[in-house]
């Protein structure tokens, strides 16, 4: 946040919810304006901590765009003249510098959540082992990732037995785990999935990362798109608009789906994403969502749009 905001008034903000996580964020806004590296790798924490911390500009701007509205629009009109009124109402009322911080975060997280979400220089690969409970975390973790609109363009199971190998004790694990990579292949077709051996010793060192990295992409340049899908699609079939999003785990009873003035909502268990939907679309309901290929499709009927001006003129007539 560094750059505007004063000591103290950064001090006080790191207070809040979730302001450790968004300075991290910050960083790599920075490293990328520097222009000095040719790619970023975010290593995150295992699935609950990178969800919430790669999700943290849309939660976070929700309600930073709330404060926002509140301060132009109440706030700063009423400010002057309730202080003139009471010196104890001026107590109340926050000082300029605080309210620049607030539009300065909500600016610094709008331009975060636009280089996380670019699809075409931006990408999240997932890494598991092939047992039950990191299947299902990673299962839960793409779905949430696509409803936020990071790119997945790569599975990674790591830690395999060696096939060609007599593993003595883990033997029956070794059966286990091809079990579980043959279900992993075919529910996460059509990502690419990578498969990495248990190696003798624990990966450290550059030979060791070397040797790493060579068995997992070859010759291949590991910055290049391994899929390239984006996860939200807006398609227009005549006069119906689709909004389409690859959720290929979702459950369909856990999904909700409304639409407040020109935002779409979707709410799937405790994850919620806000779409902003284009001009033509603002006034309209959804119809009904559903599934098709391991995409949710949210269709909007174009002609409601004819049927309520016929609407609102009807009631001109009327009155």
């Amino acid at each position: 946040m560094g750059q505007g905001v004063s000591g103290v008034m950064a001090d006080e903000m790191t207070i809040l919810p979730g302001m450790e996580e968004l300075f991290s964020l910050l960083r790599i806004k920075r490293y990328k304006a520097s222009g000095l590296y040719d790619v970023l790798v975010l290593d995150t924490a295992p699935t609950g901590e990178t969800l919430r911390l790669l999700s943290l500009p849309d939660t976070l701007a929700w309600g930073m765009k709330a404060v926002k509205n509140v301060t132009k629009y109440i706030i700063k009109p009423l400010s002057k003249p309730l202080s003139k009124m009471s010196d104890k109402i001026a107590f109340y009322i926050p000082p300029a510098d605080a309210v620049d911080s607030v539009d300065q975060v909500f600016d610094e997280l709008v331009d975060i959540r636009e280089i996380l979400t670019d699809n075409n220089k931006s990408t999240v690969r997932l890494v598991m082992n092939a047992e039950k409970m990191s299947i299902k975390e990673t299962m839960r973790a793409l779905t949430y990732l696509n409803l936020y609109g990071f790119k997945v363009d790569m599975v990674l199971v790591n830690r395999l037995l060696d096939t060609r190998e007599n593993s003595g004790y883990l033997e029956k694990w070794k059966t286990i785990q091809q079990k579980y990579l043959g279900e992993i292949e075919e529910g996460f077709s059509p990502l690419p999935v990578k498969k990495l051996r248990m190696y003798e010793k624990e990966i450290v060192g550059l030979q060791s990362l070397e040797l790493f990295a060579k068995d997992m992409y070859g010759d291949t340049d590991p910055s290049d798109m391994m899929y390239d899908e984006p996860p939200i699609k807006f398609i227009r079939n005549g006069n119906v608009y689709e909004v389409q999003l690859k959720l290929m785990f979702a459950n369909p009873v856990d999904i909700d789906v409304w639409v407040t003035g020109d935002e779409l909502y979707i709410h799937i268990a405790n994850q919620r994403k806000i779409i902003t939907l284009p001009i033509s679309l603002t006034g309209l309901e959804p119809g009904e969502a559903f599934f098709k290929n391991k995409w949710l499709h949210i269709p909007f009927d174009l002609n409601q749009h004819d049927q309520n001006h016929q609407r609102k003129d009807y009631d001109k007539v009327l009155n």
